[in-house]
């Protein structure tokens, strides 16, 4: 393949239907500036703190994670660098006993138990997999002061920080998980209001600076797009940051949650609008629902955390483990690629931690199998193939075709640009590329399903041919269908 100064790569995900219609629609993009620069970890990774204890963990198995198998290792490395999170519901019930003979029941009001094997089995998997830790750490009923249970008390979680000092894989602390809905999870009586959140983020802050000032401060946490009943504390995320700011509290990275749809188990057998279904994932409603939520979160981090990255803390297609026979399943990438070029390109956002790395039905891996899903496939090419630095990009008259560019990755030759382009057609759809890349040679990644129409494929395509892993859980080496110049490309 000849080498110029810049070559067009399309990174190309697409739905390939049989229609006898063809649309056609162009495309621009600015190569002369970039937009912004993303972290290396901007696409990261989550196990949910029920994983880690072994409690119930939606479709996963009631057990601890076992982070010690060789195959979930090598899928893993491949998707490095990365953070890995850990947090959720249950890390709001976590007791640590890092002891040599633990505790067989947990204290109080806690509910769970999580041991020193426990702990040094996540960092060591951390290490081996080129990975950075962020631990959610217990603000729920079980750490509060017995006299005044709206005052976080932070002895147990002291103890953690100081047995974690000199651990190489730590990058920082969060404290709760989706606090805005402690209500729910735990009833109005452990409900704590913005400026108490704020209090035992600084109290959290002040342990930080005293037993390893290099880790970041990570938080709120909160919840936002949760249907049906809405953002059910509609101003409680500017309400913490502005408090944080007031009582000297310094984020070095505030995170939010949000899933566009949700899945079956959480409302049980009652009908929601909101069940994810793969109609759903057709329609440009639910990719841009994001957009005024990062625009709610860019206003208040600018106004009272400036200093602080904005990330997605965690995030998925659909809530509540994933919808079974969507959220693990081709259909899914679509949303998955639309929200990391969405935002990278438009929100000043640095990162977006995907719920989970294994576990459920959103899980890039099945727990249990530890087969590599569709958007564990999406992700490595991402990762791959999508540099740090941003073009701004635009789509003429649709909101079907999604296109993001770029500068590429290393692995390609400086001047190089990555394209993503993603159609949600029920058809063929033709892109016109503009005149600056339509003298330039392309790489072509095409993913699809394997057959045509089959969008709730559990498989996915390169170019055609099927992705698998080896039994060593090693990932295949990702080759392009090379063309040659062109004024545009066939979805």
């Amino acid at each position: 393949r000849m080498v110029t100064a810049r070559e067009l790569l399309g990174f190309v995900i697409c739905l390939s239907f049989v229609c006898s219609i063809q649309c056609s629609i162009a495309i621009q993009v600015n190569t002369n500036a970039t937009v912004t620069t993303l972290p290396d970890k901007y696409l990261s990774m989550s196990i949910d703190s029920s994983q880690l204890v072994g409690s119930h963990f939606w479709s996963s198995n009631p057990q601890p994670f076992n982070f010690s198998r060789p195959r979930l290792i090598n899928m893993a490395k491949a998707l490095a660098p990365a953070v890995l999170r850990v947090g959720g519901t249950d890390g709001d019930k976590i007791y640590y006993d890092l002891s040599e003979n633990p505790l067989t029941q947990a204290p109080g009001k806690y509910k769970y138990i999580m041991t020193k094997d426990e702990y040094d089995n996540l960092l060591t998997f951390v290490e081996e997999i080129g990975f950075q830790l962020v631990f959610g750490l217990n603000a729920g009923p079980g750490p509060r002061n017995t006299n005044d249970i709206t005052q976080w008390n932070s002895t147990n979680a002291e103890e953690l920080l100081q047995y974690s000092k000199n651990k190489p894989a730590l990058l920082g602390f969060e404290l709760s998980n989706e606090p805005n809905l402690f209500f729910l999870t735990f009833g109005p009586k452990y409900f704590l209001q913005p400026v108490e959140l704020a209090a035992a983020f600084n109290q959290l802050q002040e342990l930080i600076h005293q037993i390893q000032p290099n880790w970041k401060l990570v938080g709120p946490d909160v919840s936002f797009e949760y249907p049906i009943v809405g953002q059910l504390v509609p101003d409680f995320w500017q309400d913490t940051l502005q408090a944080m700011q007031e009582q000297g509290t310094t984020l070095d990275i505030a995170t939010y949650h949000f899933y566009p749809l949700l899945s079956e188990r959480c409302l049980g057998p009652l009908p929601d609008p909101f069940i994810a279904t793969a109609e759903k994932y057709l329609h440009p409603y639910t990719y841009n629902k994001i957009i005024r939520h990062a625009e709610t979160v860019k206003n208040s981090v600018n106004a009272y955390q400036p200093q602080a990255e904005i990330w997605v803390g965690e995030t998925a297609g659909s809530l509540c483990g994933g919808q079974p026979g969507v959220a693990n399943r081709f259909i899914d990438s679509l949303w998955w690629m639309d929200q990391l070029g969405l935002l990278g390109q438009n929100e000043q956002t640095s990162g977006q931690v995907r719920q989970t790395l294994a576990g459920s039905d959103y899980g890039l891996i099945n727990e249990i199998t530890l087969t590599p899903r569709p958007d564990y496939f999406a992700s490595l090419l991402f990762k791959q193939l999508m540099g740090n630095q941003v073009l701004n990009t635009s789509v003429v008259n649709t909101t079907y075709v999604r296109s993001y560019a770029h500068c590429a990755s290393a692995m390609y030759p400086a001047g190089s640009v990555t394209l993503l382009l993603i159609n949600l057609y029920q058809n063929e759809t033709f892109v016109e590329l503009p005149l600056s890349l339509q003298t330039l040679p392309m790489a072509l990644y095409s993913l699809t399903p394997p057959s045509p129409l089959d969008i709730t494929s559990e498989f996915v395509a390169l170019n055609g041919d099927i992705l698998r892993v080896d039994e060593d859980g090693n990932p295949p080496k990702l080759i392009p269908q090379n063309l040659p110049a062109s004024i545009g490309v066939t979805l």
